[in-house]
């Protein structure tokens, strides 16, 4: 029943857009908002995972976890837009996303998948297309959220930029107000950074 429920999502959202989707090329648009920075990252770190799970370890029940991941990614990013009122930018994340999601569904679901590749307005066989390409630089995050820790035990969490430095997260942390609070009257004797994790 679940995995008909995810299908049939799958289904609907790509017919509800299938008729307004461009085929432009992503350099043809302008900048893409924060929210379809986020969908198109979304969208390579699950071509990663999925990749990886069924080509490299034959976890075919993780690559579907990532595939629903990818789906509900969608159905939210859709929510935040009025489908007579997206951009070019908008609806080209949302067929980059399609698209991606119906090549890695073939695998698994074949006759779904095509079907959902033709309604995509795809003149060849979902089985002539290449699997979709990972992109490092696209999947990277924009932001971390970083635990920071005193003596063990988490005190307060960082939202940084993904580049920060070391010495820069540091500096964020000892002027987080929580950590001064329970830095009173004491001195940092040494601070540990695993960096982009904690």
């Amino acid at each position: 029943e679940g995995a008909s429920r995810f299908l049939n999502r799958v289904w609907r959202i790509t017919w509800k857009w299938h008729t307004l989707l461009p085929s432009t090329k992503g350099e043809d648009l302008a900048e893409f908002s924060a929210a379809a920075r986020a969908l198109r990252r979304k969208t390579r770190q699950t071509i990663e995972r999925v990749s990886r799970d069924i080509g490299d370890r034959l976890q075919f029940n993780t690559a579907i976890a990532a595939l629903m991941e990818l789906t509900n990614e969608l159905y939210a990013f859709d929510g935040q837009l009025l489908a007579g009122q997206t951009s070019p930018s908008d609806r080209f994340v949302i067929r980059e996303a399609l698209d991606a999601l119906a090549r890695m569904l073939a695998p698994l679901t074949p006759h779904l998948a095509e079907a959902l590749w033709t309604g995509l307005g795809h003149d060849s066989l979902i089985v002539q297309a290449d699997w979709p390409s990972f992109d490092k630089e696209l999947a990277r995050e924009e932001e971390l959220e970083i635990p920071v820790q005193l003596n063990g035990k988490l005190v307060t969490r960082l939202i940084v930029p993904a580049e920060i430095t070391e010495s820069a997260l540091i500096d964020l942390a000892v002027a987080n107000p929580r950590i001064l609070q329970r830095l009173e009257g004491r001195t940092i004797s040494k601070t540990i950074v695993v960096p982009g994790r904690l």
